[in-house]
């Protein structure tokens, strides 16, 4: 489904001169706790991407924690959101 199958729930809307990377940044960044694990995210996404290699154990780990904080951020910070999407 994507960020944009979640938007219409929090009320936002992709504007017309977003690309799909800016609206999820957009999304993403909502509450100023998301800032540390989606820098997270978003270093270990290049390292793997371009990087032409394999995540190892501790990227994976890295990133489940990362993912498991934006959940917590998340619930916290964006409680309309919550109730409208299932994040596990």
């Amino acid at each position: 489904q994507g960020p944009q199958g979640a938007a219409p729930p929090t009320g936002l809307d992709r504007q017309p001169s977003e690309t799909t990377s800016e609206f999820t940044a957009r999304l993403l960044y909502r509450s100023p706790a998301s800032a540390g694990p989606i820098s997270v995210l978003q270093s270990l996404y290049h390292r793997v991407r371009f990087g032409h290699h394999s995540p190892g154990a501790d990227e994976i780990a890295a990133a489940r924690d990362a993912l498991a904080a934006l959940v917590r951020v998340w619930r916290k910070d964006l409680p309309e959101q919550s109730q409208a999407t299932r994040w596990d």
